[in-house]
């Protein structure tokens, strides 16, 4: 079984590494070597195919253990991809493998394989939902996905601006009366310990991408302002199929 793996895998390199020479010298190679950089460009080309391989084998051993966990039968999801009934199971299994090819980190690979289970279940509503995780998922990073999966943890997450002002360009016109000075709950230690900036960067995204929802601003300790950040219903349905 092994052998038949590592020969699976050359052939994938060829073919990877053939595609990935058909644009490097037309492209990025030219520009690069034109700038003195050739080298990049050939380290790029000897490195991506292999990098690739390696994460799209480590999302279907994802999407395998996962099917285990769920005791689902290998015929069973065969039947729902040979279904002519279910063109989006077969699109999902695409989906994944291309966003994994492009993901970078081990927890990312297992939220994608996490998708592709939950997705590949009975009803093709199920399977264009998590294609949409999926695409979803590929606009925010592992950070982002971290802020919201604890937000959804602690039920909210309280950004405390550094002054009034800032609160007031952030968001509404009107501050939210406290009836006296308060202080906003704690942040988990782990986003305490980022960089505040880097903290509002992500909570701003994830409100962009109608993941997460703000309040308006509250009144705090020391003339300071604060705005509650909660996780939106569509941000709760990406973290159930991404797990």
């Amino acid at each position: 079984m092994s052998n038949d793996v590592s020969a699976k895998r050359a052939e994938l390199v060829t073919v990877l590494g053939s595609q990935a020479a058909d644009w490097g010298p037309k492209v990025f190679k030219v520009l690069a070597g034109s700038l003195g950089m050739g080298a990049l460009a050939d380290a790029l080309i000897e490195t991506l195919p292999g990098q690739r391989i390696d994460r799209v084998e480590s999302v279907v051993r994802a999407l395998h253990d996962g099917l285990a966990a769920t005791e689902r039968s290998l015929d069973e999801v065969v039947a729902i991809i040979k279904s002519p009934n279910r063109p989006e199971a077969v699109a999902l299994i695409v989906d994944g493998i291309v966003h994994a090819a492009e993901a970078t980190g081990k927890e990312r690979l297992e939220r994608i394989a996490c998708v592709m289970v939950n997705g590949l279940a009975s009803d093709e509503m199920t399977s264009i939902n998590a294609r949409r995780a999926l695409r979803t998922l590929a606009l925010i990073d592992d950070a982002e996905v971290q802020v919201l999966a604890l937000a959804e943890q602690h039920g909210r997450l309280d950004y405390l601006f550094d002054d009034s002002s800032a609160a007031r360009d952030a968001g509404p016109d009107h501050l939210i009366l406290s009836g006296g000075e308060i202080a906003p709950p704690p942040l988990p230690a782990v986003l305490a310990a980022w960089p505040k900036t880097t903290l509002h960067l992500a909570l701003s995204r994830l409100v962009g991408f109608g993941l997460m929802e703000v309040s308006r601003p509250y009144a705090v300790l020391g003339e300071k302002t604060a705005q509650t950040y909660s996780v939106s219903p569509g941000g709760s349905a990406l973290l159930a199929l991404a797990g």
